[in-house]
């Protein structure tokens, strides 16, 4: 399978974005699939991973690519997709959040 990882923050930025969009991109590629990442991050100085990783990618190579900031190519070139959300989860849903934001 070809898979492709928008992930706004990825390496050489450190943080959990970053290790997770990592840790599935290998796991992935060690299972045999076809990955590419693409992220927004900067890199002078490209790493080496078993997989293509695309750092600031201009509009013309986002060509089958996701994130809501980058999912527009999704209108012209349709593909099944998956969204992993990273960030605080909380019982009671939105309401409860938002409650919980403002006593802060």
């Amino acid at each position: 399978m070809r898979v492709l990882i928008i992930s706004y923050a990825f390496l050489p930025s450190i943080g959990g974005v970053e290790t997770h969009s990592l840790m599935l991109a290998q796991e992935l590629q060690r299972r045999g699939h076809e990955v590419v990442v693409v992220t927004a991050t900067a890199c002078d100085a490209k790493p080496d991973f078993p997989f293509d990783v695309h750092y600031q990618p201009s509009a013309s190579r986002l060509h089958n690519s996701m994130s809501l900031r980058f999912a527009w190519p999704l209108l012209v070139f349709p593909r099944p997709w998956v969204i992993v959300h990273q960030g605080e989860m909380r019982p009671g849903g939105l309401r409860h959040w938002a409650v919980g934001r403002a006593a802060n």
